[in-house]
Parts: structure tokens; sequence; C-alpha cells
């Protein structure tokens, strides 16, 4: 029950998500009303898509998330691996480049 209440108590902003993961750390999409996965190769699209809110996914649970880590645990090197291989394909999709890229799109589309 405790970890409930860390949830719930807890300030973690989805923006962080991109950052942390350009850094090669492992990061569980996790907020007070969705909890999903560790961000992985398969499920990245997904979550950049959602802004790295585990949307449409159950409440966070204490066994759910126990069971997560565990497994993280069993093979913290595999998953360590998949951190860095995200790496770049983060720092490619929120590069200054590709953010200004959007945001003249977008403006573009609506000024027409």
């Amino acid at each position: 029950m405790r970890i409930l209440q860390i949830i719930k108590t807890s300030s973690s902003g989805v923006g962080r998500a991109p950052i942390e993961v350009s850094c090669a750390v492992k990061v569980i999409s996790l907020n007070q009303e969705f909890m999903g996965h560790f961000v992985s190769k398969q499920n990245y699209p997904f979550y950049r898509h959602n802004n790295f809110v585990a949307a449409s996914h159950k409440l966070p649970d204490a066994g759910r998330l126990t069971a997560l880590l565990q497994e993280y645990f069993k093979n913290p090197s595999l998953y360590q691996t998949e951190a860095v291989l995200l790496q770049g394909q983060i720092r490619k999709d929120f590069s200054i480049t590709m953010i200004a890229n959007v945001i003249i799109c977008v403006y573009g589309e609506h000024v027409k």
C-alpha cells in the first residue's frame, strides 16, 4: 500500500521521460492514473505519440510494479543495452532541429 501513496504524492512529469531515455536511463511509464511498462524499442512509438504517458493503461498497482522491477533486476544488462539503443532514436526525434521543423509545419498548416 505504501507504494501507491508514494505514486499519488509524487510529482513525476512526463516531460522528463525523453530526457532520461536520451541519457540511456530505463524509464517506466507511470503516473497517478496509468501504469505502463519500461519504454522499449517495441513500445517506443506508442509512448512517443502519447507524450510518454501510458494512456489507456490500468491504474498503478503495487503488485504489478513489484513484478516489473523484479523482472528488471533479473537481467539489468538486457534492459541497459536496450536503453542505449533507444538513446540514439530519442536524440534524433527530440533534437532541436526536429522540434523546430515540427513547429514550422504546424504554423505553416494554420497560416494557409
